[in-house]
């Protein structure tokens, strides 16, 4: 009770027929009146008392009288219980859940309980429950208890209840102030005041007109106004106006027996004094979340019990909150009671009888964090089992549901026994969580989860984001209501979202225009509206609306998926359909259908049911620049139709964050880093849930079945049915997904699925129409896996059949969804002459399924069919038809034709159809182009209306007549087409079916890397091994643009039958193995067939063709390797101008918009406008009056050059030939030269070029190309055919000085479709040997646009100084690309020495200051201060900043080259900054400076190291920083020496520098120096606790350098960030080869300081032996580095930024090994070295007798010497790489030398070194074939454990001790990097070791990572752990094999023993091994060992065996081993 409360008090609740009395009438007792005068006092000190009177029950304990009816348990139409229900399909029914019985349960003076009862009888209309309704009264209790138990018995009617809860009725002219959150209370209307007001949209909705009160006035009440989450209507109520007020308060204790979770709104109380507590209902979810029985489904639940409190307090008077407050803090106490203990119901369960379930939930996305983070303030709850998500509409269990803390940890307690499902949900994370298995609570159990990890969805970084996600549209822009109808406690609250009308606002808001949301601009708590609503346009009629959200792309990924991620918060009656930039568009990308029945728009909430779609979206279909999103709802049944979004983001291979600025450069960068884990991770991944896919293991589908009838064969395999005709092998009929024949029926059975050719006599031109139907049958294979039928159709020398042997073959395999065709065509020497000019597959599909079809990703729609064509309009030809009357209307007045989904080979992989229902794509996927014609940018038809699906072998189309294959003079022929793929995929119901289109281009990467396939019978198809290979690299001279080789990035490259140059584009009877180049120009052409070829090549950027002058004969299972091959592309002078690009097509001119009647909607605004009909009338409407001028310098190819040059339409149907001109200005001429036009052509139907120079009226031409062409391109939209290329002389005496005109006339009239397709113009400068660069002379409009441009740049410079920075540096960065590309003619020419990867030079040279100490080196990015002549680094300034480095330093201190060195016998040793005693300047030029510190040993210093030391240091124009090496030498005869450690170190500003980055993953900020100075030291020096750090955040936590080590190949890049100056210092190793120890060797990086080191060798994690041993007089010399130190900055303040950065100039660095600018001899550039390449495979007998390949191994040549040396090698170079997935390698960048090869392969133990040491010459190419590792093995796999992957990662790593741990690595993979993890052994196993259960035990989990010694006290004693596991039928006089494989080794003994510890001596011993110390220094691995231990057979058992694995050298804790992998191995099998 409040303060002041008074006395005691009664509440009296009953019932008098006939009437409605007051429900309370509340006094205090304090000597005053009683309540009712027929109702006996009691005293609280009486208890609790109970009596029964006539059809009355009354409890009473002093403090509250509470009165009910006898049986029924309510006062009538008062206080009651009741349900809604209904039977399925009957209206809504009210049961009020009278009791029919009375029974007392427990009644004695501190407790009394009864129960009403009604059991359910058939013969009532009522609800079929059983109902046992609670009332509790407990002594001193201010009010009651309520709870009820409802059941339904098996076998009673099915039904469904949409409500249940508790009604109260108080009296309402006593309680007029309302209360349900500390925010939402007030006084409130009454009824009478509803009843005189007006009714709004609906009847809950009133205008109060005239309220009793007048303050009401204008205000509108709605219940619904009042409903709130679970989560947050825990306690509710009213207060009365007596003089001492009363509450009357709802405490709902628990949520558990509620339903729809946390997040289910609900009504609590409102007008008419009512008080609700509800349980459930159908009120902001809709039907599907109320319980829905069936006949034999039983149920039973408790209801409560919810506690009714009273309260009392005279300042309440004043100020009711008072009892508001009070009965909050009654909450809190019955929340904290919780379950009761009291209520006697045998179904309601005690704490004692309940469980409990803890956890931590962990967020992982990997593209805001690497690692795992904690899922703060999650909802986490049980449910019944269920989908994710499906808590929100489960109704009939018990939810359980807490909210994590800070960390993610949960606790849920209290868990009503049973099967739950976990599910979460994570405020600012989409998507619903779900734990991967069920969960079952048994009384008392306490269940703590492991790996609850929330993935959210996610497909790739955020592009942008509108919203939070919150499940809410809270954040959204909520206008104020309208004046004339506002609650005005909501007006300031916080909560307008819940005033009336809120819908009608969004008219007023946006009248005309619907929202249009732009990113980057746009606020969304301003203009994003928090409701997506119809329209109201008057009258009773609602619109639906279209939202539009505008965003910019730069550099899209046109091959990758994009996602748009969006989140509802509601749905109403809504549609919601998107589309990306075609609002048009028939077919939206998608469509959610019709969902949602939530209400909450006319509700008043800000949220209903959650729904997440998640959207992809091609590439192809984005543009660069401005994107448009539309969103539309598309339903419009009334006001309240509509949806809510909560958050949602874009996504792709891009970050772009929201509120954060990055420039291009570094996003490029980025993009590297994301694409694999988003094509690899999400969208395969994700998508591989949903689709049907093959599943690779066959064995678990059923076998595949031929059944043979008489006229048909039916192959099945249990997913598809396939029927064909016995013996002509047309497929009738294909069965899958339950559809009877995926082809049209109506047709008849030849006509479905068929081959077809088109064929003709040389005598007798015309077509014959063959479909090749077979006249015999023969089963090729049947087994299982596989049947192989062939379908043969030889010739019979008929003179009417065509003469070719044909074998169709039809293949089906097991678990296969599909089916593969191929055909060997034959035509025998001496046979017939013939003509085909085309060949095929054809599918006629059902076209009541199949309507939706898909080429590309950008290219699929709705399409017509059959009949809509035949009841169309046929255009120009029959294939063009203007669809008038289609059965879809959004179709009608486009035009279709089949040649608009025409498709080049290269990107024709798959296509086909999409059926909606049932959802079943069938698809024709084409895994190599091997087998079709004329290479790769051939144009072929795909599929097309009808709906029909081809595969196109061969054709005349788009080339013509050129393309026919003739048979001459009884020539002899023989191929095989396909095999292709038909592929059948389906999704279910509830999905998207136009994701089928994803999974079937994965389908069709599967296919074309399994290519060649290896199961076609057939011995014309020779396999991969039968195969070769022809590797080379493309290399482009053209000394006109630069005067080095250029690399061919992207050429196109291909073995072709023998012929010219460039007659692959005709070739048409062999086979054509194409690829393309990398961006090296570096090419790999596999798979090719036994045979003789030419190398065929183009380049895109430049013109012509390229053919190797040298036969290629390609043999079985060889590897032709080229070499570099060099293009000298068509060039006889400098380029004087240039119309388009070289790269054979015309889609970079102007293609016009089609007429708009004559359109088709898929290519409006797609990018491939060229499609459109009728493009070639509009060169007429466009050039109406004169034609084509174009004027270079001025014009612009791509808005004034035509596309097509075609004739002019004069009308009547006849077209004039053209002629469109050229003008350009030159300023000097060559009249005894010869100047060269360039005319490249992309395509030429029926057409004749004529060129004439300034001279139109020449009869002669100067030029004609004669009548060319058939392609027909421009009639059937290609945007190219076959491509053209002339070279015309035109002497310079046909030139003028000045203004000179070029004339091109198409001279063939006639047709519409006759003309040319440009691809390229370029006229070049005189090729005599006059001085060029006077061709260069600017001419005079030139001089104009460059004065033009500096007065822009200058103008500029002014207007964007007032810029904000990043966009000012993006202008001022444009203006100047524009500004170097109009200098750039002038400049090339003259700067042949130029860096070609340098983007832009700067203007300021490198300058090199002397002084008398001191040397500058500056190029006024970076100034390099250094000490002379010790080469001692100063001072570093950035930018003209002040000295990085640490200047309280002494200059010698802050950076330098130094080693640790000894000299033996003494062994002592030292530490040395390697300080030179002479300085040299080696270069000196404005772009580059590289300066020498050398330094000899003096042999009369006895301290002196000898050796000689050449620093070196590099400054290059324009680079932000500087670069670094050393040579180091020790001369034949001089003294031995040791040296241990070589780096280079830098000490920075401790008050610049505070943040450190080492990976992704490991970055921080970090404590100083003097925090280490005052912690405390641990074990070791380095190891220190921070007890008083200077960063309080840092307290409690270890710090040590070791934690921040890493291997050499992931070490590439690290250092540190001032997040004050944010500036970045960082340390690039752009190679390993000059480190040590492989690509796996441990070592420092950076640490606090703040130091960065460059470490080149240490004996860190390697032992004290590890380092350079020079002996007996030995020579040898290195060269260390170069390493380049750079510098950036940004203006972000982020720190990831700097990171990234650095990352992408780390890409950049590496990339450019070998450097072409250090100046030592010692230092090889890269023609001065050599390759290696080969591929490795493993031939394991006991796991595949096949060989495999080594598949991400680490391959690598390091000095000769013993298999594994590499790991302690030091003296020489290694070069290391990593096999592709086919075991495939290429070393490159090689020095010249004797080298071994070694090889280690994860997953395979050992190493592998190649059998001959391998020399590297300079520039030499060396293949190495097929090398095989056979790793060791002596026989089968008895048991394993681990991983062979040369670390203990996967081994259980602890949690490090709460006082010693570093939160940089909680949680992460990286947890074996914390301090003091060896002592937590002993924590885990304090009495007694490891004990491993082969068969139980997993190693994850219970193989502590570590085998280290046991703590006792203060000392350290040896480990014995033991494996267990049971052997049946030992062979005793065989031998087994124990491996064990280690991954470090610290001063340890490993000892084993076999089934008895205590025998005297060990089994087998190590002996002393290892001084890695990797376990002390946090390393996961050190150096690599093997032991095969041979067990005789008659030292094991039958049944359990013993290993034990002793660690025997204790006294110290780092004293141990980490363990790689164990296995044990049986006896060796002969047979194998």
């Amino acid at each position: 009770m409040g303060k002041g409360q008074v006395g005691r008090w009664k509440l009296i609740v009953w019932w008098l027929a006939g009437m409605m009395p007051p429900l309370i009438n509340c006094k205090p007792l304090n000597g005053r009146a009683p309540l009712e005068a027929n109702i006996q006092d009691v005293s609280p000190a009486d208890g609790v008392q109970l009596l029964r009177q006539k059809q009355q029950v009354v409890m009473n304990n002093g403090i509250v009288s509470l009165t009910l009816t006898d049986p029924g348990g309510f006062v009538t139409d008062i206080r009651y219980w009741d349900i809604i229900w209904n039977k399925p399909g009957e209206k809504d029914n009210l049961d009020k859940l009278v009791g029919t019985s009375f029974k007392v349960i427990v009644q004695n003076t501190d407790q009394t309980e009864i129960s009403f009862i009604s059991t359910w009888d058939n013969g009532v209309a009522k609800s079929p429950l059983n109902v046992d309704k609670r009332y509790i009264m407990l002594r001193d209790s201010p009010g009651f208890y309520t709870y009820t138990v409802l059941e339904r018995l098996k076998g009673w009617p099915a039904f469904d209840i949409q409500e249940a809860r508790v009604v109260f009725k108080l009296q309402e002219n006593k309680f007029n102030y309302m209360a349900m959150s500390d925010h939402r209370q007030r006084f409130m209307p009454m009824t009478v005041d509803r009843q005189t007001g007006q009714v709004l949209d609906y009847p809950e909705a009133v205008l109060l007109t005239n309220p009793t009160n007048p303050t009401f006035k204008g205000e509108v009440d709605d219940k619904y106004l009042f409903s709130c989450d679970n989560k947050d209507n825990k306690v509710h109520g009213w207060v009365s106006s007596d003089q001492v007020p009363i509450g009357f308060w709802t405490i709902t204790p628990s949520n558990e027996f509620r339903t729809g979770g946390p997040l289910k709104q609900d009504l609590t109380s409102h007008v008419a004094a009512t008080v609700l507590s509800m349980f459930f209902s159908t009120h902001y979810a809709g039907e599907e979340s109320a319980p829905k029985f069936q006949s034999e489904e039983y149920w039973k639940k408790v209801f409560g019990p919810v506690y009714i409190y009273f309260n009392s307090d005279v300042r309440a008077k004043k100020n009711p909150s008072v009892l508001w407050d009070d009965a909050k803090q009654r909450m809190l106490k019955e929340t904290a009671s919780w379950p009761y203990n009291f209520p006697l119901s045998n179904d309601f369960l005690k704490s004692n009888q309940r469980g409990a379930v803890s956890g931590q939930l962990l967020v992982h996305d990997w593209f805001i964090n690497k690692n795992p983070v904690a899922g703060a303030s999650a909802y986490v709850g049980l449910a019944a089992p269920g989908a994710a998500g499906s808590w929100q509409t489960e109704s009939k269990g018990y939810q359980f549901w807490t909210q994590a803390d800070s960390k993610g940890n949960f606790v849920i307690n209290n868990v009503v026994p049973g099967t739950y499902s976990l599910f979460a949900w994570v405020p600012g994370t989409i998507g619903d969580y779900k734990y991967a298995s069920d969960i079952t609570i048994k009384p008392g159990s306490n269940i703590k989860l492991r790996n609850v990890v929330f993935e959210p969805p996610r497909a790739g970084p955020t592009l942008w984001e509108i919203g939070i996600a919150d499940r809410t549209a809270a954040e959204f822009f909520i206008p104020d209501a309208s004046p004339t109808i506002k609650t005005h406690s909501y007006a300031i609250s916080g909560e307008k979202f819940r005033e009336y009308g809120l819908w009608t606002r969004y008219k007023d808001l946006y009248p005309k225009n619907d929202l249009v949301y732009t990113i980057g601009r746009s606020d969304y708590r301003k203009d994003w509206f928090f409701a997506h609503v119809a329209r109201n346009a008057g009258n009773g009629v609602f619109e639906s609306t279209t939202w539009q959200i505008l965003f910019d792309l730069r550099n899209v990924n046109k091959g990758a998926t994009y996602t748009l991620q969006v989140a509802l918060a509601s749905a109403t009656g809504a549609e919601m359909q998107v589309r990306f930039n075609n609002p048009n568009s028939a077919v939206p990308d998608l469509s959610t259908g019709q969902i949602g029945r939530d209400n909450a728009i006319a509700r008043h909430g800000i949220h209903g049911l959650y729904y997440l779609y998640s959207i992809g979206i091609a590439g192809s279909r984005l543009i660069e620049g401005r994107n448009t999103i539309f969103l539309t709802q598309a339903r419009t049944a009334g006001p309240f139709i509509g949806i809510m979004l909560t958050g949602k983001t874009k996504a792709l291979h891009l970050i772009l964050q929201t509120g954060k600025k990055m420039c291009w450069k570094r996003q490029q960068g980025l993009l590297l880093g994301f694409l694999l884990q988003l094509i690899v991770l999400t969208e395969c991944a994700m998508r591989m849930q949903r689709i049907q896919k093959n599943n690779t293991d066959a064995a678990s589908f059923p076998p595949v079945q031929l059944q043979i009838l008489d006229k048909y064969l039916v192959v099945y395999n249990g997913l598809v049915n396939a029927t064909l005709s016995n013996p002509g092998g047309m497929i009738t009929g294909i069965q899958y997904n339950g559809i009877d024949n995926l082809l049209e029926s109506d047709r008849k059975e030849n006509d479905r699925g068929y081959w077809d050719v088109v064929w003709s006599k040389p005598e007798h031109p015309g077509d014959i129409y063959d479909k090749l139907e077979g006249t015999s049958f023969q089963v090729i294979k049947e087994d299982e896996n596989q049947v192989e039928l062939s379908f043969m159709k030889p010739w019979t020398s008929s003179n009417e059949v065509l003469p070719l042997n044909i074998d169709k073959r039809f293949i089906m395999l097991r678990g296969s969804t599909g089916f593969y065709l191929y055909a060997t065509f034959e035509h025998l020497e001496g046979w017939p002459d013939i003509n085909l000019s085309q060949g095929r597959i054809a599918f006629k599909l059902n076209p009541n399924l199949f309507q939706f079809m898909a080429v590309s990703d950008e290219r699929q729609r709705i399409m017509p069919t059959r009949l809509d064509r035949e009841r169309g309009q046929i255009l120009d030809y029959p294939e063009a038809v203007l669809l008038t009357d289609p059965d879809n209307s959004f179709l009608r007045g486009e035009v279709d034709d089949k040649y608009q989904y025409s498709s080049d080979h290269k990107d024709c992989r798959v296509h086909g159809w999409i059926c909606t229902n049932p959802p079943s794509g069938f698809w024709i996927i084409t895994p190599s182009n091997e087998f079709k014609t004329a290479g790769p940018v051939k144009q072929d038809l795909t599929s097309h209306a009808g709906p029909i699906a081809l595969s196109m072998f061969f054709s005349t189309h788009y080339a013509g007549r050129p393309l026919m294959i003739n048979f001459r003079d009884g020539e002899p022929w023989k191929k095989v087409f396909g095999p292709v793929f038909i592929y059948l995929n389906s999704v279910s119901a509830d999905h998207n079916p136009f994701t089928l289109w994803a999974d079937a281009k994965e389908q069709m990467l599967i296919e074309t890397e399994s290519w060649p396939y290896d199961f076609p019978m057939s011995e014309d198809y020779p396999y991969a091994e039968k195969r070769g290979i022809v590797m080379g690299r493309l290399l482009v001279r053209d000394s006109y643009i630069s005067q080095k080789l250029i690399r061919a990035s992207s050429a196109y490259i291909g073995l072709a039958l023998p012929g010219d140059t460039g007659s692959w584009q005709r070739e048409n009877k062999g086979y054509q193995f194409w690829t393309q180049a990398d961006d090296r120009g570096c090419f790999l052409i596999k798979g090719v067939q036994a045979g003789n070829y030419s190398l065929y090549a183009w380049v895109p950027g430049f013109i012509g063709d390229y053919k190797y002058n040298v036969y290629i004969s390609v043999q079985p299972g060889n590897t032709i390797k080229l070499g570099n091959l060099v293009y000298n592309p068509p060039r006889n002078g400098p380029t004087l101008w240039e119309i388009g690009i070289p790269d054979r097509t015309a889609a970079e001119y102007f293609v016009p918009d089609p007429n708009p009647i004559r359109l088709n909607q898929l290519y409006v605004d797609n990018g491939e406008k060229f499609r459109q009909y009728g493009l070639w009338d509009r060169y007429t409407e466009l050039y109406y009056q004169r034609d084509l001028v174009y004027t270079v310098g001025v014009s612009n190819y791509q808005t004034d050059w035509y596309f097509a040059q075609v004739n002019r339409n004069t009308g009547n149907k006849t077209y004039i030939p053209t002629t469109w001109q050229i003008l350009f200005d030159l300023d000097y001429i060559d009249e005894k030269g010869d100047y060269t036009l360039q005319l490249a052509l992309a395509s030429a139907t029926d057409a004749e070029l004529q060129v004439r120079m300034n001279d139109p009226s020449t009869k002669v031409p100067h030029f004609s190309t004669g009548l060319i062409g058939k392609d027909n391109s421009i009639a059937r939209h290609g945007i190219h055919g076959l491509y053209w290329l002339y070279s015309i002389s035109v002497p310079g005496s046909l030139l003028l000085p000045g203004t000179n005109k070029v004339f091109l006339t198409q001279s063939r009239g006639g047709s519409p479709w006759k003309g040319i397709m440009y691809d390229y113009i370029r006229l070049e400068g005189s090729s005599t040997n006059i001085d060029k660069r006077r061709h260069r002379k600017v001419s005079t409009p030139f001089r104009k646009h460059v004065a033009s441009a500096l007065e822009l740049l200058l103008q500029g410079s002014f207007v964007v100084a007032k810029m904000e920075k990043t966009r000012r540096f993006l202008v001022l960065g444009f203006l100047a690309i524009v500004f170097s590309l109009f200098l750039h003619v002038d400049s090339a020419a003259n700067t042949p020495n130029r860096r070609t990867d340098q983007e832009q030079m700067p203007s300021s040279p490198v300058k090199l200051n002397k002084w008398k100490d001191h040397v500058m080196l500056d190029n006024d990015i970076v100034k390099l201060t250094l000490l002379s002549p010790s080469g001692l680094i100063a001072g570093i300034q950035y930018k003209g900043d002040e000295n990085i480095l640490e200047y309280h330093f002494e200059e010698s201190r802050r950076g330098y080259w130094d080693i640790v060195w000894s000299m033996p016998p003494e062994g002592k040793s030292y530490f040395n900054k390697l300080e030179g005693t002479s300085l040299k300047v080696i270069v000196e030029t404005e772009d580059m400076i590289e300066i020498s510190f050398t330094r000899t040993w003096n042999s009369s210093d006895s301290y002196s190291y000898p050796l000689i030391v050449d620093i070196r240091y590099i400054m290059l124009r324009g680079s932000s920083g500087f670069y670094s090496y050393a040579i180091m030498e020790h001369l034949e005869g001089w003294p031995d020496l040791n040296i241990d450690e070589s780096r280079i170190a830098f000490k920075l500003d401790v008050e610049t520098f505070n943040y450190m980055a080492v990976s992704d993953d490991i970055q921080r900020i970090m404590p100083t120096d003097r925090d280490r100075t005052l912690g405390q030291v641990l074990n070791y020096k380095e190891a220190v606790l921070l007890t008083n750090p200077a960063n309080p955040s840092l307290k409690g936590e270890v710090d040590d350098k070791y934690q921040y080590s890493y291997d050499n190949k992931d070490s590439l890049v690290h250092g540190w960030i001032s997040t004050q100056r944010d500036i970045g210092f960082w340390v690039i190793t752009p190679s390993n080869e000059f480190r040590v120890g492989g690509p796996v060797k441990n070592d420092l990086t950076s640490h606090v300081g703040p130091t960065s080191l460059a470490l080149f060798f240490s004996n860190h994690y390697a032992g004290p032996h590890f380092g350079v041993r020079l002996r007996n007089g030995e020579p040898w010399k290195k060269v260390f580095g170069p390493v380049f130190i750079y510098l950036n900055s940004g203006s972000s303040n982020e720190t990831s930024t700097l990171w990234t950065d650095a990352k992408e100039q780390m890409q950049k660095e590496t990339q450019k090994w070998p450097y072409d600018f250090p100046r030592s001899e010692d230092f090889p550039y890269a023609n001065q070295r050599g390759t290696i390449s080969g591929r490795l495979l493993v031939h394991d007998r006991y796991l595949n007798r096949e060989f495999m390949p080594a598949k991400s191994a680490y391959v690598g040549l390091a000095p000769p010497g013993d298999v594994g040396s590499w790991q302690t090698d030091t003296k020489g170079y290694q070069f290391w790489n990593q096999t592709d997935e086919n075991g495939y390698f290429t070393i490159g960048g090689v020095r010249g030398g004797t080298y071994n090869l070694n090889a280690w392969v994860p997953g395979v133990m050992g190493d592998y070194k190649y059998e001959t040491d391998i020399v590297i010459i300079p520039g030499s190419q060396n293949p190495l074939g097929n090398l095989v590792y056979r790793p060791p093995r002596n026989g089968p796999t008895l048991w394993e454990i681990g991983i062979p992957d040369r670390t203990p990662a996967e081994f259980y790593v602890p949690d490090p001790a709460p006082q010693f741990r570093n939160r940089l690595f909680i949680n992460q993979t990286q947890k074996y990097r914390q301090y003091g993890l060896w002592d937590q052994y002993t924590e885990l196993y304090p009495d007694q070791d490891l004990i491993y259960t082969v068969g139980t035990s997993d190693y994850r989990q219970d193989w502590f990572f570590a085998h280290v010694n046991r703590r006792t006290n203060s000392t350290y004693m040896s480990t014995t752990w033991q494996v267990s596991f049971d052997l049946t039928n030992v062979e005793r006089t065989q031998t087994y094999t124990f491996q064990i494989a280690l991954a470090s080794a610290t001063y340890s003994e490993i000892e084993v023993r076999v089934n008895n510890p205590f025998t005297p001596r060990p089994h087998f011993t190590t002996g002393l091994i290892g001084r890695d110390n990797a376990i002390a220094r946090h390393g996961l691995h050190g150096l690599y060992s093997l032991y095969s231990i041979s067990v005789p057979g008659f030292k094991l058992v039958h049944g359990r065996n013993i290993i034990y694995l002793k660690q025997s050298r204790g006294g110290y804790p780092f004293n141990g081993i980490m363990y790689d992998y164990l296995r044990f191995e049986g006896p060796a099998e002969v047979n194998r």
